[in-house]
Order: C-alpha cells, then sequence, then structure tokens
C-alpha cells in the first residue's frame, strides 16, 4: 500500500504503520501487532506492554468518561491486558491495583487517579 502526505509517500506491507499526526516526529515505518491494532473493530482494547499514557489516551478515546493520571512518573509505565470498549471502570479498577492508585476526584466526565496512601 502506498501512504502519501504532503508531498511524501511510504510503501506499506501488512502489519506496518506509519503515524502523521505528530509533525516533528521521526516518520519512520514500524511493525505493528495486527490483532492489537484492530481490537478496538472487535469492542475490544487490547494493550501488550503498551505505555499507560497511550492506554489512557485510547481508553479516552472510547469513553464520555475522561481518565487523567496525576502521577507523571507512571507514563511510560508498560500495561497488559483486554477491555471492551467503553468500559471505564475496569480499566480504571485494573491499573489502580496494579500500580497502587485511587480515585482522587471523580464525576461524570472526569476521573482523577493519583498515587495510593
Amino acid at each position: 500500500m502506498r501512504v502519501t502526505h504532503a508531498e511524501q509517500s511510504w510503501d506499506l506491507t501488512p502489519g506496518q504503520q506509519i503515524s502523521l499526526k505528530d509533525q516533528n516526529r521521526d516518520r519512520a515505518i514500524q511493525q505493528v501487532d495486527v490483532g492489537v491494532a484492530t481490537s478496538w473493530t472487535n469492542g475490544r482494547l487490547v494493550f501488550r506492554a503498551t505505555p499507560l499514557s497511550t492506554a489512557l489516551s485510547e481508553v479516552n478515546r472510547y469513553s464520555p468518561t475522561q481518565i487523567t493520571l496525576a502521577e507523571p512518573t507512571l507514563r511510560q509505565a508498560p500495561v497488559s491486558g483486554a477491555f471492551d470498549t467503553g468500559d471505564t471502570e475496569a480499566f480504571v479498577a485494573a491499573i489502580s491495583d496494579l500500580f497502587d492508585l485511587e480515585v482522587a476526584a471523580r464525576d461524570d466526565q472526569h476521573i482523577l487517579l493519583r498515587a495510593g496512601p
């Protein structure tokens, strides 16, 4: 497959991706786990050693309740698991247990997580 963007083009084969979101980012072609990358099409989000900040962004894409992490030191911590899209509560419960986090604030649109006591 040929991908073209702003006078540049790349030839990709199955299982490869390139990110065009960030203008300043190196646009190297990367191998991806197709099952993980397309899991959302089956109503699931699958993470395999995914940085916590990336997992949070993905979960937030599918939920009206947005999760914020107040612990910048955990942004790169790896997360593995499978969650139903939109099941914010299950994701919050899992990462709270995994990283000893607690819900510091909550309303219908936002959940703030911070380090536990």
